[in-house]
């Protein structure tokens, strides 16, 4: 989650003012706050989600299969790889952040195109490995009667 607000939060909060942060922050407008409160929720998250699991091991439940695990590697990918488009279209000159610090677009679209590759895209690449060298799990004799 915290990959994909650093990816997605600046120009979402410079260029297409779907929020301001008013006294911005040194990463294009987006305070460092905002990104360790997005890593502390999630955390906190998937650790009382974690805890939820533990607690309902249930060894009759076959794990879920390949499909849904592709998607959702998919899917995050893709989310990442939209902010291609807009950087290959070179949009040029100058946006301002909520605190009124002038930004570049390209420099804006190019950093967030590298921090894309080098977070989301790398995760996704990594899911997908583990995922293709993971063995399939056996099918489940009980729902093929």
């Amino acid at each position: 989650m915290t990959q994909w607000d650093v990816v997605m939060d600046p120009p979402s909060a410079t260029i297409a003012k779907a929020w301001v942060w008013h006294d911005g922050g040194a990463h294009f407008g987006v305070p460092l706050s905002n990104y360790l409160g997005w890593l502390l929720t999630s955390w906190s998250f998937y650790q009382v989600f974690a805890f939820y699991l533990r607690g309902r091991r249930d060894a009759s439940r076959p794990p879920p299969g390949r499909e849904p695990q592709l998607a959702a590697i998919l899917f995050y990918a893709s989310s990442g790889l939209t902010h291609l488009t807009p950087w290959l279209l070179g949009e040029t000159g100058d946006v301002a952040d909520g605190g009124g610090r002038v930004w570049r677009i390209e420099d804006l679209r190019e950093t967030t195109v590298a921090v894309m590759l080098f977070t989301m895209f790398y995760t996704s690449l990594l899911a997908g490995l583990r995922l293709r060298l993971t063995p399939a799990s056996p099918p489940d004799v009980r729902s093929a009667a």
